[in-house]
């Protein structure tokens, strides 16, 4: 679903009001489809057709955050065009975003067993925050990065009457 909202979003970059629409509508489409009971008629699909997509879906959200890890957006243009630029995201790092992302990929993965039974690695990076600004560096945020507002819930012109 974030896949297919990151489209919408990079389609209707000059409008949100009708990004805001289109997943206003899809949510609706979801939920009609889910009374109509619709979801049982994913079992005629095969499982290696479920599995390919799934795997397909996992390796685009991969690409897509190779950018952020070393502090540089993802490309809006798409798949190809962020894996076109990764020789320039990894040329030009943004360090304090790529030291940030590389300790806590090492907490996350080579967390011993004892202590991620007590409290999940991927819970500790966030406990880091309040502390951040005593080591002075600057990760760019992604808040920080959109110079949009979240927009307003209206009827677009071409939808409703002028």
């Amino acid at each position: 679903m974030s896949v297919v909202m990151a489209g919408i979003v990079t389609i209707f970059m000059g409008n949100p009001g009708l990004a805001l629409m289109a997943v206003i509508l899809g949510g609706g489409f979801q939920i009609l489809l889910g009374l109509s009971r619709v979801g049982q008629y994913i079992s005629l699909v095969p499982y290696p057709v479920v599995s390919g997509f799934m795997s397909g879906i996992g390796c685009i959200i991969l690409i897509f955050q190779l950018g952020p890890l070393v502090g540089h957006a993802a490309s809006p243009e798409g798949v190809v065009a962020t894996l076109k630029a990764i020789p320039g995201f990894y040329g030009e790092p943004v360090w304090d975003a790529a030291l940030t992302s590389g300790l806590v990929l090492v907490i996350v993965y080579f967390t011993p067993s004892r202590m991620a039974k007590l409290v999940p690695p991927s819970y500790w990076p966030s406990s880091w925050l309040p502390l951040s600004p005593m080591f002075s560096y600057r990760t760019p945020l992604s808040s920080e990065r959109s110079h949009r507002d979240f927009p307003l819930l209206s009827c677009p012109h071409s939808l409703g009457t002028h």
